[in-house]
This record gives C-alpha cells, sequence and structure tokens, in this order.
C-alpha cells in the first residue's frame, strides 16, 4: 500500500504546474512565495505582446535596451531572437516583481530566478548564443540555470577598454600604468576590491610551454580577477541585496541613481553565475529605471566600466549614460 506522504511527494516532484509551466513551477519551488510571478500574468504583459505580433526591426528598434550595442541588433539570428524573447520575459518577470514589493526579502532566489529566466524563458527553452574564448557559442552550449559559479575566474580588460574610450568620448580612461591595480567598490575593505593584474608578456617571464602555448602571440595586458566564492557568499551577496532595497525605497530621483549604479558595480563585480551575469542584473537596472517613469539603457560597456573604475568614477558614466536616453 502505497502511503499517502510518498504519492504526496510523487506528485509534488513528478507533476508540474498546469497553469505555470515548467519552468515558472520551479520558479515557485525554489524560492519564497514572494518571488512567484504567475505565467500568465507575464504572457499578458504589453511589451510581450508587443514582441510577438511586430517585425524584427520594430522589436529591435523598440527593445534596444535588452542588448549591448544597438547596432548588433540589426541582424539577429534566431537563436538570438530567441534569447531576446527570454530577456523579454525576464523584464515583466523583474517588473511585475518590483511594482508588487518595495522590499526582495529573498535576494538569492530573485536573482537565481532572474538567472533562470534569462538562460531558458518560461517555455524552458535553453537556447543561448553568446562569445566564450573568442568563438561564437551555438544552442547546443549549455550551463546550469539558477546555480552560483563556485570556481573563480578572470577576464582580459584592455581590450574593451579601448571600446569604451570610443563609445564614451567624455569619459577619459586615461593610461593604464604596467602593474596591478585595484577596482575600489564604495564600502568595501581594501582586502575584497577585484584586483586587475599586469601580465607582462615576455617570453623569461613564463615557462616555455606556456609561453608558446598561450602568450606568444598576445601583447602584455591586464586581466580582471573576480572575488573568491567565499567572498561572493559573505560580502558581495548581502551588499548586493542591501543595496538593490534601497534603490526601491522612496528617495529621489538623484539619490536613486547614484545607489542604483553602486548596486550594479557590486552585482556585476560579484560575477556571481558563469554566464548571463550582464543580462541579469541589467534587467534588474531597467525595471528599475522604468518603474519610476525613466527610460531604459542599453547594456554597452557598462560592465567593464564597473571593472576597472571606483565607484566614483563609475556613477559619473552610469548617469552620463541615463542622462543620453532621457
Amino acid at each position: 500500500m502505497v502511503r499517502p506522504f510518498f504519492l504526496l511527494l510523487w506528485l509534488v516532484l513528478l507533476v508540474p504546474n498546469a497553469d505555470a509551466g515548467r519552468c515558472s513551477w520551479f520558479l515557485k519551488k525554489i524560492g519564497l512565495e514572494q518571488n512567484y510571478i504567475p505565467k500568465a500574468q507575464i504572457l499578458e504583459s504589453p511589451e510581450i505582446k508587443y514582441l510577438n505580433s511586430h517585425s524584427d526591426q520594430e522589436n529591435i528598434k523598440k527593445f534596444y535596451y535588452l542588448w549591448r550595442f544597438e547596432d548588433e541588433m540589426k541582424s539577429l539570428n534566431d537563436l538570438q531572437k530567441n534569447y531576446l524573447n527570454n530577456l523579454n520575459q525576464t523584464m515583466a518577470y523583474t517588473e511585475a516583481i518590483f511594482k508588487k514589493y518595495k522590499k526582495i526579502k529573498d535576494y538569492e532566489s530573485f536573482i537565481q530566478n532572474t538567472h533562470i529566466l534569462v538562460s531558458q524563458g518560461f517555455e524552458g527553452n535553453s537556447q543561448y548564443i553568446g562569445h566564450m574564448g573568442g568563438k561564437t557559442e551555438t544552442g547546443s552550449w549549455s550551463d546550469y540555470p539558477g546555480e552560483y559559479l563556485w570556481e573563480r575566474v578572470s577576464i582580459g580588460v584592455d581590450e574593451p577598454i579601448k571600446r569604451i574610450e570610443l563609445d564614451y568620448k567624455d569619459s577619459k580612461l586615461g593610461k593604464f600604468a604596467p602593474k596591478d591595480f585595484w577596482t575600489r567598490i564604495k564600502g568595501f575593505d581594501k582586502k575584497d576590491y577585484p584586483r586587475n593584474r599586469y601580465i607582462d608578456v615576455k617570453p623569461e617571464n613564463f615557462p616555455e610551454e606556456v609561453y608558446w602555448l598561450y602568450y606568444r602571440d598576445r601583447e602584455s595586458h591586464h586581466v580582471h580577477l573576480y572575488p573568491t566564492y567565499t567572498q561572493v557568499k559573505e560580502i558581495y551577496l548581502p551588499k548586493m541585496s542591501e543595496t538593490l532595497n534601497e534603490t526601491l525605497k522612496e528617495l529621489d530621483e538623484s539619490q536613486m541613481l547614484k545607489k542604483l549604479a553602486h548596486h550594479f558595480q557590486i552585482a556585476i563585480n560579484s560575477h556571481v553565475f558563469a554566464r548571463r551575469n550582464m543580462s541579469v542584473f541589467m534587467t534588474h537596472v531597467n525595471a528599475i529605471l522604468r518603474l519610476r517613469g525613466l527610460n531604459p539603457i542599453p547594456h554597452r560597456n557598462l560592465d567593464y566600466l564597473a571593472m576597472t573604475k571606483s565607484t566614483e568614477e563609475f556613477t559619473k558614466d552610469f548617469l552620463e549614460l541615463v542622462q543620453e536616453f532621457n
């Protein structure tokens, strides 16, 4: 005889919620009830309806803020269009949460839910396109939606910095001295700052096989070292929760924007997920801007600015970009 408890457990684990579907049922399961928004409510969003009823060119013009550079949206392939749909659903979900609540109680579940939606949408579609190691990824590439990145990584920052200088003509980054430097984030101890390490590419600085395999065609450059997993869990995530909730308070616009810039800088430097961090946290930024009656902003190179500048310097660039679109 099957005991009632095991029958109930079987139903919970194997039978999805008919209304929500596979992905949104999972959203409700991993987080507090506060972080759950029914699928039907999201799909009734005016933005979702617009995306499904207009041409690609009309959608690109309207949803410029879901991408890094507007020009890159002029020739989207099927994978990228699918990703655009995921991002649109994530925006609708995020705005619904922010409208309903003035404080996010379970921040970790909230960002995990957002990452799941960015990754696969409400339909559970995991198609994604991006770049890794200089190569374009395809739909067969996958990661773990909603799961934190345990092993910490680094990313080269010199080339994007050159690109930033072209995009932000009024933003003077100056030349880097050939040495390490720290990203000075407001409210953090120096030991918890992300580090930008200088790699002096000379044959004598590397074992011969390493030089010829990895560095023989490279110029000297900086790499950005993200914080350790322990730092992320104990320092960055609590600060991310605190600063996001500060932006949801009834603040004047100037205060809110400065706190929003601070929040984004902490979040993007945490590199909490293996991929799609920029998509996740820019969704939060733009949802807050829209709810305050401001136009959203494209992603541009805000992540690289946040990884290489002090909070004071980065905030100026963030405010300039907001001003450009408002």
